[in-house]
């Protein structure tokens, strides 16, 4: 099974890696996928450079998520409107890790295959950073949603420790029941 994933990946249609000024053998990447490292260099690192990932490379992502830990872009249109309506996203999967392994397996998963990435936090921002245009190589979204547990709140230090994906809402709110204010205050809140 490992040579015939791997050998699926190599003919998905990627960049041979002397263009991609690749050196480096064929490794592993965290989900199982056998990629091949790079050493950037400034010809290559444009939006152009970059690959859409494959439907095997997009099942096995999906796979090491788990349950619920992916989303398909048809099902996900929430994720490319920004709420004023004024740009339009879009992405190869929605990808929404619980933990900090799975972004960490994300990020390098997407870095080792040259495929774009994109942050999405609590989904409340205004400025259409969520966003990726169209006519460029669809991305994974990280959607950062699920990472939204406040870790710790500390009256005496007067410190919070929110996740990533954590609404400025919840933030507020958490400082308000330790008897503290967190003075952020803006339009999209959460």
């Amino acid at each position: 099974p490992g040579a015939s994933r791997s050998r699926r990946f190599r003919n998905a249609g990627l960049a041979a890696p002397s263009t991609l000024g690749c050196a480096a053998p064929p490794r592993r990447d965290p989900i199982g996928l056998e990629t091949t490292a790079y050493e950037p260099n400034a010809e290559a690192m444009t939006s152009s450079a970059l690959r859409h990932p494959s439907s095997d490379w997009l099942a096995a992502l999906a796979a090491r998520l788990g349950p619920g830990g992916a989303v398909d872009p048809a099902d996900g249109a929430r994720y490319f409107d920004e709420p004023r309506g004024r740009f339009q996203g879009r992405a190869a999967i929605i990808a929404r890790p619980t933990n900090t392994a799975d972004v960490q397996a994300v990020v390098q998963a997407c870095a080792e295959a040259r495929g774009g990435l994109v942050p999405y936090g609590g989904g409340t921002g205004l400025v259409g950073g969520q966003t990726f245009p169209t006519g460029e190589t669809a991305p994974v979204l990280l959607s950062l949603e699920r990472l939204k547990a406040i870790r710790s709140v500390s009256a005496e230090e007067n410190a919070l420790v929110a996740e990533a994906g954590a609404t400025l809402a919840s933030v507020q709110q958490a400082a308000d029941d330790a008897k503290r204010l967190f003075p952020l205050s803006l339009a999209s809140e959460g």
